[in-house]
Formats: structure tokens, C-alpha cells, sequence
């Protein structure tokens, strides 16, 4: 799943406002996990590198958002965005931005703190809350979906397979069947 992340939800974490800290925890384990691509518009990433330097030195405020670049990636604004968000319904000129930039690289949802601020945007709007158990759930259905789909491989068609691709099969196979995908990273 890609995300895209309400920059004002970092704010909250920087301010270390009670009742949203702990809500994040949980959200940076998610992304720690490596199954879902967060990313912050690079609005979003100047509001908070600005918010920074106004709580601790430009040093640290740099820092900051350094360790915030490491888990997510940067959504440039451009001319087709802010055209979007000319047109857009939402009131806040921020929120329009990131609806903006989550909808041109086609994202799953916006993880927010406060979703009213997005209550006009036709998009997928997730609270910080809400998105462990979201992506616990999409996983569960990843993996219902992979076992009905996926097609076991008898033995001798990964040795054929094996044998063609000019390795040889092991002496001694130690599992009886392989699907596609771990076929795949063997060849």
C-alpha cells in the first residue's frame, strides 16, 4: 500500500501532543515493517522543517528531517498538482496540496490525525489510528488471495526449470514443492 502522510500529523508528533504520540507509534511500526511506502509532500516537508527550527536549532531541525526522509519519501509540488489544488473543494490549501499529490501518484489513502480536515476530498482518508489494523487486514487478504491464486510446482518441473536455466538441482532436495514466486527467485 502507498501512503501518503499528513505533514500537520508530524507537527502533532514534534509537539508532542498527548493522545497522538501514541497513536504514531504505531504508524511508524507499520512503515518499519516495509510493506506500505509513506510519502509527504514536499510542502508538507518545508512546513515541518520550519516548524522545527522554531522549536530546537537549524541543526537539529535539518535532523529532523532527515530521520522523516529516511521513512518517507518526498511528493513534489508541481505545476499539474497546483493546478489540482486550484480546483479543488477542500478548504485548506494544505490538505488540497497533499489530496493533490496522493491522487497524481495514484495512493491508497491519506493517514491523518484529523480526517475532518479532508471531509470534502473524494479520496481515501485513514486516521493514525486506523491504519495498523488497515494494513493488517489488506495483508490477510493478500495472503488469502496468493494461496487461492498460487499454483504449486512439482519437483522435477523446478529441476527441468533449473536445468534449463543452466543450474544444476540440488542433490538432496530438502522441500517437495515450491509455487511460482519462490520458483521465480531461484531462477
Amino acid at each position: 500500500m502507498r501512503i501518503l502522510i499528513d505533514a500537520d500529523t508530524i507537527v502533532e508528533i514534534l509537539l508532542n501532543r498527548s493522545g497522538i504520540v501514541e497513536k504514531v507509534e504505531s504508524l511508524w511500526n507499520v512503515l518499519e515493517e516495509g510493506q506500505i511506502e509513506a510519502y509527504l509532500s514536499d510542502i508538507g516537508a518545508d512546513k515541518i522543517r520550519s516548524f522545527a527550527e522554531h522549536i530546537s536549532d537549524p541543526i537539529s531541525a535539518n535532523e529532523i528531517v532527515l530521520t522523516i526522509q529516511k521513512h518517507l519519501q518526498i511528493c513534489p509540488v508541481d505545476e499539474m498538482i497546483l493546478q489540482h489544488v486550484r480546483l479543488s473543494a477542500l478548504e485548506d490549501y494544505e490538505s488540497a496540496v497533499e489530496v493533490s499529490c496522493a491522487l497524481a501518484l495514484d495512493m491508497g489513502a491519506i493517514v491523518t490525525h484529523k480526517p475532518s480536515d479532508f471531509a470534502k476530498a473524494n479520496f481515501s482518508i485513514i486516521s493514525v489510528g486506523e491504519l495498523p489494523e488497515r494494513q493488517h487486514l489488506e495483508d490477510q487478504i493478500q495472503s488469502t488471495k496468493s494461496e487461492k491464486s498460487g499454483k504449486n510446482v512439482s519437483l522435477e518441473a523446478l529441476e527441468n526449470a533449473l536445468k534449463e536455466a543452466g543450474r544444476q538441482p540440488m542433490a538432496e532436495p530438502y522441500i517437495s514443492e515450491f509455487d511460482d514466486f519462490a520458483l521465480l527467485l531461484l531462477l
